[in-house]
């Protein structure tokens, strides 16, 4: 389903469309006094021709004042963009071809092009590049880094508002999960910590020749070498179509999962659970990539709730 169809389908068409052109909204306005939107250039048209009704909107044929007629509707344009990725790229291209053009002609000792109109075509540009962050074409391949974290820490940071409905999305043992790890933490830092001690506080006779060393630091180390140990960051190149549901089947292969633990994706913010039919498109959109680095994924590792056997006796 292209973006045309799948904007029908969900019956925004009418909402995104310029009553003027036909075509979607292209740098979007709406007029200030009855509210309708057309495309700035072919309002502008409408509004030089040289008809009766030049000055009434093209719609509802309200007549418009002198002074203020419209305005820019930047979140409208927003919303286009968001439901027709295609259409922002081409018009991304279409402004750096025309800032080229322009700073070519300013090379060439050409003056056509005033400032006023070169400082709008730079603020353009930078409003698209900003929304670019949020935007993602369906056909983009998208380089992912994806990186474990330990479920104590998404919990901890999910706060007491979300701790209710990741508990609810991951099941309601993660809970007891939850502490078990932490005891096992705490017991194996106390071991680390007496064993430190042991080795290297000595006696009153024997300081003069063994000196004492940093317990923290080499405390430290250990647990480094821990969270190492329990480490993993791949990186693929997909496509923005790919989804959740088939991340978590290629990761379950890789990592040899068992029936008794489930793999489950998280926002950057350790806050959310993404969603099985979420996409990769649906999460640039909904979290930002500023495309300087592979998109970041995490995803942590859950115990599932035990299903009850039924025990089937042979006579």
């Amino acid at each position: 389903m292209n973006s045309r169809e799948q904007a029908k389908a969900l019956g925004l068409e009418e909402h995104i469309t310029c009553s003027l052109c036909q075509d979607y909204l292209s740098d979007a306005v709406t007029l200030t006094g009855c509210l309708h939107f057309f495309c700035r250039s072919c309002l502008l048209q409408h509004l030089s021709s040289a008809g009766p009704d030049s000055r009434k909107c093209p719609k509802c044929k309200i007549e418009l004042g002198n002074e203020h007629i419209y305005k820019r509707d930047l979140r409208l344009q927003e919303l286009v963009y968001k439901l027709v990725p295609d259409l922002f790229w081409r018009q991304l291209r279409r402004v750096a071809r025309r800032q080229h053009r322009s700073s070519r002609d300013s090379n060439n000792g050409s003056s056509t092009t005033t400032a006023s109109f070169s400082e709008r075509r730079i603020q353009q540009r930078r409003m698209l590049l900003q929304l670019s962050t949020q935007l993602c074409s369906p056909n983009e391949n998208i380089s992912l880094q994806i990186e474990y974290v330990p479920l104590t820490k998404v919990l901890a940071a999910s706060g007491d508002d979300s701790l209710v409905s990741l508990s609810e999305k991951i099941s309601a043992t993660t809970e007891n999960h939850k502490e078990e790890q932490q005891q096992n933490e705490d017991i194996g830092e106390e071991q680390i910590i007496l064993i430190d001690q042991q080795q290297q506080i000595p006696s009153s006779s024997s300081s003069s020749s063994f000196p004492p060393q940093n317990i923290c630091e080499r405390t430290t180390t250990a647990i480094e070498r821990q969270q190492k140990q329990y480490s993993f960051c791949r990186y693929f190149r997909c496509s923005a179509k790919v989804k959740i549901e088939q991340l978590k089947r290629l990761l379950e292969s890789k990592l040899a999962m068992s029936d008794f633990y489930g793999v489950y994706f998280v926002d950057p913010q350790l806050k959310f659970v993404l969603e099985d039919d979420f996409s990769l498109e649906d999460v640039v959109q909904l979290f930002s990539w500023s495309r300087k680095s592979p998109l970041r994924l995490n995803f942590t590792l859950a115990q599932l709730p035990q299903k009850k056997m039924k025990i089937v006796k042979k006579f």
